[in-house]
């Protein structure tokens, strides 16, 4: 994987509005169960990377790199610091509401459900003029399901009613 790496970041240099290296790095290397997921922290490095340039295309792979740090190594702390870049690039490009959000989910995950929270609360109540109907269902989702404890959304004012329709 170091050497597979190393050509995506040359090839990256030589064309860097490629999109099937991401492709291949994204799609297919690290789909491959390979002897300890520690190996593909290369070739997560190689989707940062790329990612991180923040264009209408590429903020896609930094998701990628997103998911395989938090799922396949189990870094919520590298996941985190690439979640919180793709969140920071909304204010340069169109992202949809689940990306931008990224770093609440990885929140969640490490336990900062306080902190999640209110940046979930906050997006609803300055956003939400600016969401899709199906965008802020998720966010209320999101919040009544994983967030919250089911004691906590039981009372809660959100999660009321029917979850699968925009009327709460």
């Amino acid at each position: 994987y170091n050497n597979l790496s190393s050509w995506f970041f040359l090839q990256d240099e030589l064309d860097p509005k490629a999109r099937f290296t991401p492709f291949l790095a994204a799609y297919y290397f690290s789909a491959i169960q390979a002897e300890g997921n520690e190996k593909l922290r290369p070739l997560i490095q190689y989707l940062e990377r790329v990612g991180n340039r923040g264009d209408n295309e590429n903020w896609r792979w930094l998701v990628q790199a997103i998911q395989l740090a938090r799922y396949r190594l189990g870094d919520l702390e590298w996941a985190k610091k690439m979640a919180d870049r793709l969140s920071a690039m909304q204010n340069r490009i169109d992202l949809p509401v689940w990306a931008k959000n990224m770093n609440v989910i990885i929140m969640t995950d490490k336990g900062e459900k306080e902190a999640a929270y209110e940046i979930m609360m906050h997006s609803l109540q300055t956003e939400s003029d600016n969401l899709e109907p199906s965008e802020i269902i998720f966010m209320r989702d999101y919040i009544c399901e994983s967030i919250l404890t089911p004691e906590e959304a039981i009372g809660h004012p959100l999660c009321q009613g029917d979850m699968s329709t925009n009327e709460r």
